[in-house]
Formats: C-alpha cells, sequence, structure tokens
C-alpha cells in the first residue's frame, strides 16, 4: 500500500488522477449484489406465506403456486394439484406449438400476399391491354362511316339510327 502523501493543489479531489481498476471493481461488486438481492426474492416469492414452505405444486384449479401443506390442509385440499416442473414442461410445448402455429401462419399469409400481388400484376397488364384494344376500336369506329347511323348533310351529328338488320 502507497503511503505517501499527496498534496492537493486547487483542483482538489477531483484533481485526482481516476483509477479505473478500483472504480470496475466496485460496478462489479454492486452489480453481484444486486444479483444476489434479485435471487433472495426469487427465492422468497417461491416461499409459501401462509406455512412457510417451498412452492412446489401448482393447483390447477386456481392455477397458482402452493405449498404441499396447502394441499393436504389448506384451501387447496380438494383441488386437482401438478408439480411445478411438469406444468412448466407442459405450458413450454404448448408454447412453444402456438409459435410454431403462428409461424405457419405468417408463411402462409406471406404466400398468399406473394400471390395476390402477381394476380394484380396480371389484372394490371390485361386492363392495360384492354384499355389500349377499346381506345383503337373507339378511335377505328369513329374514323369509319357506320352504315346503321344516317348522318345529316353538311354535319356529323347523327340523325336517324338504322337498327334494322341487312340480309347479306
Amino acid at each position: 500500500m502507497c503511503r505517501k502523501t499527496v498534496y492537493l493543489r486547487g483542483g482538489g479531489l477531483i484533481g485526482l488522477p481516476r483509477n479505473i481498476l478500483v472504480e470496475n471493481i466496485l460496478e462489479k461488486f454492486k452489480y453481484e449484489l444486486e444479483n444476489l438481492h434479485a435471487r433472495e426474492q426469487d427465492h422468497l416469492s417461491q416461499i409459501c406465506e401462509q406455512h412457510g414452505e417451498s412452492m412446489n405444486l401448482v393447483c390447477l384449479t386456481d392455477d397458482k403456486p402452493i405449498c404441499a401443506i396447502c394441499k393436504l390442509f389448506g384451501d387447496h385440499e380438494s383441488h386437482t394439484v401438478a408439480k411445478i416442473a411438469d406444468v412448466y414442461a407442459e405450458r413450454k410445448k404448448s408454447f412453444i406449438k402456438g409459435l410454431d402455429w403462428v409461424f405457419q401462419q405468417s408463411e402462409y399469409a406471406e404466400q398468399a400476399r406473394k400471390e395476390i400481388e402477381i394476380k394484380i400484376n396480371e389484372l394490371a397488364y390485361t386492363n392495360t391491354g384492354v384499355k389500349v384494344m377499346i381506345e383503337a376500336k373507339s378511335s377505328e369506329m369513329n374514323q369509319e362511316p357506320n352504315p346503321h347511323i344516317s348522318h345529316s348533310e353538311g354535319n356529323n351529328t347523327p340523325r336517324k339510327i338504322d337498327l334494322s338488320l341487312e340480309a347479306e
């Protein structure tokens, strides 16, 4: 240990160089202390408040953890119970199965979205082709005189429409 006397000049304690190694050690100890405290709280929360026993069963009727004394002599005497580890494993499997189903449905939805997008593009292409064809027929009809429509002399406004079919 260093016993050298250090004279602080105008900066006081702020003027001293930082000891990063000591700061890191202190930070590590604080982190470990917080973890230890959190684990202790978790452990305390897994102890039955009524009996002080470890809660290693789950009441399936009430869906809450209980201790063995609660099952034998307490409020859960007539309820169905199971081991916490078994219920956890079963619920984990069920959860994973549900996630797989959601993932599968997501893939189906993505595939359907792609197919719909393809159909929309096809319809847009077909729509453009039909529009061009209609415009071409429209301009063609405007250029050719229709024998079923008689025009008055001097202007192009239709006067009378001949709906009778001609025998050819």
